[in-house]
């Protein structure tokens, strides 16, 4: 899959998810994507992430409600 570059929009850490605007909104289908804390690469990245923050990732379908949410998320910078 390829690599996407975004900014997390919003982190909600109590829940173990939040958000992320891909640079090029097209890719999402115009909406922000949800991201899960064991989506992130390394787990750890979750706690430490905070909105504006540049990432990158790649999009699947969740399985759940075949809606895109974005997978394998790593500070843009590594």
């Amino acid at each position: 899959m390829p690599q996407i570059t975004g900014t997390v929009s919003k982190v909600i850490l109590n829940k173990g998810f939040g958000f992320i605007t891909p640079a090029d909104i097209s890719k999402s289908g115009g909406v922000d994507l949800f991201f899960h804390a064991s989506a992130t690469n390394p787990r750890e990245l979750f706690d430490n992430l905070s909105a504006d923050t540049a990432v990158r990732f790649e999009i699947e379908t969740s399985v759940r409600d075949s809606r895109p949410r974005a997978v394998n998320v790593q500070l843009a910078l590594q």
